[in-house]
């Protein structure tokens, strides 16, 4: 009975410890040779690996690095929650960042899929729930989300263009 709780236990603290980017077997081993105690405590302690942990999220496709801040955000956002620039489409084929609004790749000239709305659609919808929306705020050249210090320097932090 306490061997069979010995184990369980040193094996709750090898997931654990894979859970923050660790070695989940060399901490069963530590848990199995020493005590589940001592090796919950060595993982408690220890620091994630959060370069491993990225790799992973990268690998699967629940998160994509935003290409100006080099932070990970959702596959799905369209705008990166730490810096605020619009992310874009990703071309499939050469994988280049594209605004959001793109019909074709700028690089291959690749079609994107669903892109039939053009750009007048666009500005008098508010994506995704960001309501007060207009055509002021993107940029008439590159049609990239403007923030609102952009605007008030009147330069597109995309392209260069004037805003006003």
């Amino acid at each position: 009975m306490i061997i069979t709780t010995w184990i369980i236990l040193s094996i709750l603290c090898g997931v654990y410890a894979s859970g923050k980017g660790k070695s989940g077997f060399g901490y069963f081993l530590l848990s199995a040779l020493l005590s589940p105690l001592i090796g919950f405590i060595a993982a408690l302690i220890s620091k994630e690996d959060t370069a491993k942990i990225e790799k992973k999220e990268m690998s699967l496709g629940v998160k994509r690095k935003c290409p100006f801040c080099a932070e990970l955000v959702k596959s799905e956002a369209i705008v990166c929650k730490h810096c605020s620039k619009e992310i874009g489409k990703e071309c499939p084929q050469c994988k280049q960042q594209n605004v959001i609004d793109a019909s074709k790749c700028i690089d291959c000239g690749k079609l994107f899929e669903n892109s039939s709305k053009d750009k007048e659609d666009k500005a008098q919808e508010a994506p995704f729930g960001l309501s007060g929306l207009s055509s002021n705020d993107r940029c008439p050249k590159c049609w990239a989300l403007q923030t609102k210090k952009d605007i008030e320097n009147g330069q597109c932090w995309k392209c260069d263009e004037s805003l006003v």
